[in-house]
């Protein structure tokens, strides 16, 4: 369900469990007591990186497309004595978009409010990416000073690599904008076209 935590916090729970999931995951992570190179923290940047890109997609999924939006032109009816224009009719009929049931129920259950959850779920997201990133490059760097014997080139390699760890999370931020984008323009669209059949009821 996509309701708000609490009048203070309008994101959805998802996305704070999805944080969760990757904090645990992290504690693991620095955990285990065997050696690591660079490769495996790559790695491991990578993985959150990807699980945040499916829960963007996960969150954006049921957003039709903008044209959905728009009902489809009522098919003109004629009377039978206009045997000249069945053939432009028939034609005529053919070309009308369908209505699609199942996104017409999408578009009914996406309410505002809904949609608002979304977009800051979204928003949520973003923002607390640079905190993980943080975080993980300071666990790093304290993993790397905690060994013993460590040779001095080792150390200066190892600083500039975990300054490099900004740019880890690049895919989820392309992600995440281009959906927040996303939801964005639909949420306006429907506004409009909510207010478009009030005023013309």
């Amino acid at each position: 369900t996509w309701d708000p935590i609490s009048p203070q916090q309008r994101h959805g729970g998802s996305i704070v469990e999805v944080y969760r999931i990757i904090e645990e995951t992290a504690d693991q992570f620095f955990a285990f007591k065997v050696p690591m190179r660079i490769g495996e923290l790559n790695s491991f940047c990578r993985g959150i990186d990807k699980a945040f890109q499916i829960y963007t997609q996960l969150v954006t999924q049921p957003i039709v497309d903008k044209e959905d939006l728009v009902p489809p032109v009522p098919v003109l009816t004629r009377y039978k004595k206009e045997l000249g224009i069945k053939a432009f009719v028939k034609k005529e009929i053919q070309e009308v978009r369908p209505v699609d049931e199942r996104k017409s129920s999408e578009i009914v259950q996406l309410t505002m409010s809904k949609l608002c959850v979304r977009l800051n779920s979204l928003y949520y997201a973003i923002s607390q990416l640079g905190k993980l990133e943080d975080s993980i490059s300071e666990r790093w760097a304290k993993r790397q000073s905690d060994k013993i014997n460590i040779r001095r080139s080792m150390n200066g390699k190892s600083k500039s690599v975990v300054s490099n760890q900004k740019n880890q999370f690049d895919g989820s931020r392309k992600e995440i904008n281009a959906a927040i984008d996303r939801v964005c323009e639909f949420t306006g669209k429907k506004m409009c076209m909510h207010s478009a059949v009030v005023l013309g009821s």
